[in-house]
């Protein structure tokens, strides 16, 4: 799916995942973006992806957030053996990339 989107600024970057707005990238999209690039809990941009052992990818600062109150799946609801989260390179490279003039 794609969902639209005009601009994501340094302003949205708290929302997005906890970073401050000096730390964050500046990303101008133009037209729509994938939903892979959109974090499941947060609903923004991603800029720091990670995979959760459900298998999916979530902004870091949302599923860091997320496992404070819960040990299950935001996505699926179902209990995770571990929080454990692993860099998402691959997803960031793509959004950094979509985000490229």
């Amino acid at each position: 799916y794609l969902l639209p989107f005009k601009t994501v600024a340094s302003e949205s970057a708290t929302v997005l995942g906890g970073t401050t707005p000096e730390s964050a990238p500046q990303i101008a999209l133009q037209g729509t973006v994938h939903d892979a690039f959109i974090c499941p809990i947060g609903l923004g941009l991603m800029v720091d992806p990670v995979v959760c052992l459900d298998g999916h990818s979530y902004e870091r600062g949302n599923i860091e957030h997320w496992f404070e109150t819960s040990d299950r799946s935001p996505k699926t609801g179902l209990p995770l053996s571990s929080k454990l989260l692993i860099a998402n390179h691959s997803l960031r490279a793509a959004i950094q990339q979509y985000g490229q003039p």
